[in-house]
């Protein structure tokens, strides 16, 4: 489909003679040289063609956060969040003693949900062999039914202690060897297969951070770990960091209890729930070369989102839009990459914005690019961000390109 002028506004503007357009970013001008007595500054609007809801791979190993718990969203439907952590080894020889307490630290920050409501999990062992940077957010964790703790998060918890069960204790302890230059590592890691955080009970999802500033400012990936405090022998307690972790997540829109506007589309931090934005620009439709600005803007639904929200319940914001300028074939590795654009969101209007000069001048003065452009609400940072965004069936607030002219005044 091809964008529409919509909207033109015409705003005479005296420019002196002689002057000279360059196409630079920086500047935000596309154009090539002009001259003239005066010309006129047209505005107009494009609308887009559609924002269509797409579904890419997500992965959710080693991330600064992960979540865990249960949320039924009034408006965004169901989300169930399963942690995943896979221990670590001390780096030194270390003795366990049978009286001896074995504890998981975690650090819980943020709650997306009932924020009076306390989170119930079991920590269950984990039945086979897993790798948190291959781990896909819509993988299922095999778990052996075991369970080796249970802890609740209630308002206003910052830490958790779990006293893990004595007996996988013990088999832990046994790959802690007494005898240096055995192979611990790799038989620790063929026969123990970490702990998966399963949520019991409660109407929230919590993230639990994995970082926290060091001395220097820089990121300390020690924020889960686990804590052995020695009982029978006169030792240290210590501090053991987990080597990797992760989280699965199953969301259903279906189980929504407040409907959907047809004037709106739903958009996740995670790939699974991103969406893509179509449309057309090119020299026919733009009616000129003489271009200072192109720019999207995409308008949140915000009187839905407030609207549908019970008391006392959370959504968590990132406030950002991240756009993917793709190449075809490049949306299965779009985890890997950095977003081309990192949209704040402009309090004053809702809207996220952003610049499309460097597009439009390959269009009209270079080799045009076959892009797609896929949206997601923010970083994949492990925790979970919903949003909603009018979409092309909203006959105000629809999602649209501004483009600015630059027009002899006697065309």
């Amino acid at each position: 489909m091809r964008a529409s002028v919509t909207r033109l506004i015409t705003i005479a503007a005296i420019i002196p003679a002689a002057f000279f357009f360059i196409s630079c970013e920086d500047s935000g001008t596309v154009g090539s040289s002009f001259s003239g007595s005066n010309q006129i500054i047209k505005v107009d609007t494009l609308r887009i063609d559609a924002i269509t809801p797409i579904d890419l791979p997500t992965f959710s190993g080693d991330l600064l956060n992960f979540s865990a718990g249960q949320y039924n969203d009034p408006l965004f439907g169901s989300f169930r969040a399963t942690g995943l952590i896979m221990t670590g080894l001390p780096v030194a020889q270390r003795n366990m003693g049978p009286n001896d307490d074995l504890y998981l630290v975690l650090f819980p920050t943020s709650t997306y949900g009932d924020s009076t409501s306390t989170a119930s999990f079991d920590l269950v062992e984990i039945g086979e062999r897993w790798r948190a940077p291959s781990w896909a957010l819509d993988d299922n964790p095999v778990l052996t039914g075991n369970v080796i703790g249970s802890f609740d998060v209630g308002p206003g918890d910052d830490s958790v202690a779990v006293l893990i069960d004595r007996d996988w204790m013990t088999r832990y302890s046994t790959f802690i060897p007494e005898v240096e230059g055995q192979n611990r590592d790799s038989t620790f890691r063929a026969n123990i297969f970490g702990m998966a955080i399963v949520p019991t009970g409660g109407n929230k999802v919590v993230g639990f951070t994995t970082t926290q500033p060091d001395e220097q400012g820089f990121a300390d990936l020690s924020r889960t770990y686990l804590f052995h405090i020695q009982q029978d022998l006169q030792g240290d307690d210590l501090k053991i960091p987990n080597r990797s972790w992760a989280y699965s997540l199953e969301h259903d829109f279906s189980t929504a209890t407040v409907p959907m506007p047809d004037n709106s589309t739903p958009v996740l931090n995670t790939f699974q729930n991103a969406f893509k934005i179509d449309f057309s620009i090119d020299a026919d439709i733009l009616g000129t070369k003489n271009i200072s600005r192109v720019e999207v803007v995409l308008y949140e639904d915000t009187l839905t989102q407030l609207n549908s929200l019970p008391q006392f319940h959370v959504r968590q914001k990132s406030n950002r839009m991240f756009i993917f300028r793709l190449q075809p074939g490049e949306q299965n590795f779009i985890v890997i990459r950095s977003p081309n654009d990192n949209l704040v969101r402009n309090n004053t209007d809702a809207t996220y914005r952003f610049n499309l000069i460097a597009y439009t001048n390959d269009i009209l003065f270079g080799t045009p690019q076959q892009l797609i452009f896929v949206a997601t609400s923010g970083s994949n940072n492990g925790l979970i961000y919903p949003n909603l965004i009018y979409n092309a069936s909203e006959p105000g607030l629809f999602p649209k390109i501004i483009v600015t002219k630059l027009i002899p005044e006697s065309l």
